[in-house]
This record gives C-alpha cells, sequence and structure tokens, in this order.
C-alpha cells in the first residue's frame, strides 16, 4: 500500500512506532534521517534500517522510501513514491513534516545539499521547488549565502589548482584527480610558470565576465572525453553558489556535498552514519574533517576508476568500498549505462541495489542478491 506523509504520521503515532528502509543515494539518506529525527522528538519510536529484506518479516510499519515493495512482503510494508522533478525527497519529507512541527534550519540546509545533489537547481532561475523557500528562509536569517560561479569544490576557499583536482562531480575528464596535469593546464591558459597565487577571482569578476568566457572555454578544450559530454559538464559547472553559517562555522556547498559523497564511500558501513546525520550537525562536521585527510587520495583513485570504466574495463579500487560514488560521478556525466555500474573490492564485483533497480531488474530479485548494507555481488 502505498502511503502520503499524513497517512503515515497518523499509522506512525496509532503504533508509536515507524521502520523507514530508504536507498543509498544521499537524498534518501538524508531523507530518511530527517524523518526519522523529527518523528523521535515527538515521542513516535523510529528507526532507519537499510536491510531491504526487513520489509519481508515486517510485523510493525515499515515505509519504503521511493522503492517498489516486493511481492511478498507482509502487510505492515507501505510505500512513500514520491516524482516531483523540481524537489528532492529531503525536501519532500520536510514539506510534509512541516504541516505538522517546526523543522530546524539544519534539516533545511541538509535538504538543500540534497537539492543540489539531484541536480535541481542548474539553469537561470536555480531552486524552482521547495529547496527555494527553504534557501531564502536562511538568507533572510542572514544563515546563507548566494553567489554566481563556477561550481568547483572549494569555490572561493581553495587555490585554483585544488579546485580543479578535487571536484569529483561533475567529473571533470582528464583534470579531476590529475594534479598535474592541472598545473600544465593552468601553466599554459595563464602563460605563467607560477600558480600559487591564482585562486577565483582570477578566472571569476563579475565587472570582467569575458574572463570566465575565456576559462570556460580553454576548460572545456581540456576535458579529455567527447564533445557532447563535455556541454553536459559545462552546463553543471557555471551557476549559482552557496554559503552556510552554522554558529562560527562557514560551509562552502559543494565541498561539504562533497565530503558527503566521498565519505559514503571511504567504508561499506558508512551509510549507517549517513542515516543519522540530521541527528547531530558534529556528525557533519566529523566527515567534513575526514574529507581534507582523504580528498587527495580519492580524487586520484576515481580519476584513475573512472578512466578505466571509459576504456570498458573494470574499476579495481583500493580506498574505495562502495560503488556509490561510481554511481554518482558518472550520472554527472549524463552517460545512462545499459549494466550497473560496479566496482571490484577485495576479489569481488560489486554493485548497489539502486543500480540493479536502475536498470529494471525486480525488487525481489535484488532483495535476493543484495547484502544488508545493499552491496550486490555481480
Amino acid at each position: 500500500m502505498e502511503k502520503s506523509i499524513p497517512v503515515l504520521i497518523n499509522t506512525a503515532r496509532e503504533y508509536g512506532f515507524l521502520r523507514i528502509i530508504p536507498l543509498t543515494d544521499l537524498d534518501s539518506l538524508i531523507a530518511s534521517s530527517i524523518l526519522a529525527k523529527n518523528l523521535n522528538e515527538h515521542d513516535i519510536h523510529t528507526v532507519v534500517n537499510l536491510d531491504l529484506k526487513a520489509c519481508l518479516e515486517a510485523d510493525e510499519p515499515t515505509i519504503l522510501l521511493n522503492i517498489p515493495k516486493p511481492s511478498n512482503a507482509k502487510k505492515y510494508c507501505y510505500q512513500l513514491l514520491v516524482d516531483n522533478k523540481d524537489s528532492s525527497l529531503s525536501s519532500y519529507i520536510i514539506t510534509g513534516l512541516e504541516n505538522y512541527w517546526i523543522v530546524s534550519d539544519y534539516d533545511k540546509l541538509l535538504a538543500i545539499l540534497a537539492g543540489i545533489y539531484r541536480e535541481k537547481d542548474l539553469g537561470k532561475e536555480g531552486f524552482k521547488g521547495s529547496e527555494k523557500k527553504f534557501l531564502q528562509e536562511l538568507l533572510d536569517n542572514d544563515k546563507a549565502e548566494i553567489d554566481f560561479g563556477f561550481r568547483f569544490w572549494g569555490w572561493k576557499k581553495r587555490s585554483l589548482v585544488e579546485m580543479i583536482t578535487y571536484t569529483l562531480i561533475p567529473f571533470l575528464p582528464g583534470l579531476t584527480g590529475e594534479y598535474d596535469q592541472v598545473v600544465s593546464f593552468l601553466k599554459k591558459i595563464f602563460n605563467t610558470d607560477d600558480i600559487t597565487g591564482l585562486n577565483y577571482s582570477s578566472i571569476f569578476l563579475e565587472e570582467e565576465p569575458e574572463r570566465a568566457k575565456k576559462f570556460a572555454a580553454s576548460l572545456y578544450e581540456a576535458l579529455d572525453i567527447d564533445e557532447n559530454i563535455r556541454k553536459t559538464i559545462l552546463l553543471k559547472l557555471i551557476g549559482f553558489t552557496y554559503y552556510f553559517h552554522m554558529g562560527d562555522t562557514r560551509l562552502e556547498s559543494f565541498e561539504t556535498l562533497g565530503s558527503l559523497i566521498i565519505y559514503e564511500s571511504l567504508r561499506h558501513d558508512s551509510i549507517d552514519i549517513l542515516s543519522n546525520i540530521s541527528i547531530d550537525p558534529n556528525i557533519l562536521y566529523n566527515i567534513i574533517s575526514l574529507y581534507d585527510h582523504y580528498i587527495d587520495v580519492i580524487a586520484n583513485e576515481a580519476s584513475h576508476g573512472i578512466r578505466l570504466w571509459l576504456n570498458g574495463k573494470n574499476i579495481e579500487t583500493d580506498n574505495i568500498e562502495r560503488p556509490d560514488i561510481y554511481v554518482d560521478i558518472i550520472r554527472s556525466l549524463g552517460i545512462q549505462e545499459q549494466k550497473p555500474i560496479s566496482i571490484v573490492s577485495n576479489g569481488r564485483n560489486i554493485t548497489v541495489a539502486r543500480e540493479l533497480l536502475r536498470i529494471g531488474k525486480n525488487m525481489d530479485h535484488v532483495i535476493q542478491v543484495c547484502d544488508e548494507l545493499q552491496l550486490c555481488e555481480i
């Protein structure tokens, strides 16, 4: 049975309990965490369970977030199906919850990150759905800033060579993770051997729009991939940029989102932490600090992995334990692969449940081949 937010909350209140099962994309993990935290804060015991098999054993209300229902699910297994082209699942959840309770600014910040992840802010208008309202609320309370520029990870925070090297989404073939290549690229276009002082103002100033155009044209030529995909990358790389204020901390939106994307795939069980991220902002702070430690290694490894994949070879990993990061990177390139994206880790070729569902596998099959953390051997 499919449920709406009001029916879902009434059911949870009646039983005093709700189990939530999300997929492992960041939007679903954030949405499940926001829903669980807000229900728990209002005396409805709620847990997030990533094991898809839990729906086969449910003797208490269990909700599948945007997941097909298996044929032999128990009667207490329900679905919440959301098909909103303008907003993320996280924003949809918050909009429903706000009919009952006040939702925190931190949850709205997370929903905006989920909207960026879902590419809901591309184009001249930016956000069109609920994220637009949440962002305006944060702007009105001096908890956010909005700007326009290149959507590199660490925009206006890191050096230009770091921003380009570290940007995994949208992926920049031939540059992402390739420090020496980025250095050579910048030396060539700026006609200098000293690139240490290059930063965002070297390529983007409002009073000099031609500077950004020239850089974008040079970047387009440097991308080592076919022309149609280059256009897709450039369209995603230029647009609105956001900054958030949490106490004394200023967060750059794309690097913050990047830290979550990287953290998810560092360990096979990282999704357990991400499904609780709404509970405490310190979880986010800790993940960001890990990002600074791992970004060099992961950017290089991801670059190597994407090169292998583009050449039709298996992605072999050393530090990445989940394929989710590659799923997200390849999605950012606009490539719709007819087989699941997978990695070879510890001798096993593994994908994730959401990939099997994407290519049309039925839920019964997915449950059979995937483990309790939605890793699936193929």
